[in-house]
């Protein structure tokens, strides 16, 4: 949580704590880390897109259960 404290347009933070969270067995909050995440790269700019897309893509798949 401090990481996206310093660091509030990170994909990348969301994502981990969304896979942390469904392993310590919180759904519901690993769901809305992933909201957050796909919320955040909607929200940061163009070229912090392209940097962050590799999670995005994470973000999506762990949203259909396939990661």
């Amino acid at each position: 949580m401090r990481y996206l404290a310093l660091n509030s347009s990170t994909v990348e933070g969301r994502v981990r704590l969304g896979r942390v969270r469904r392993a310590l067995g919180n759904a519901a909050g690993a769901t809305e880390a992933i909201r957050d995440a796909l919320h955040t790269f909607a929200t940061v700019p163009r070229f912090r897109q392209r940097a962050e897309l590799r999670w995005y893509v994470r973000a999506h798949l762990m949203r259909l259960g396939i990661a």
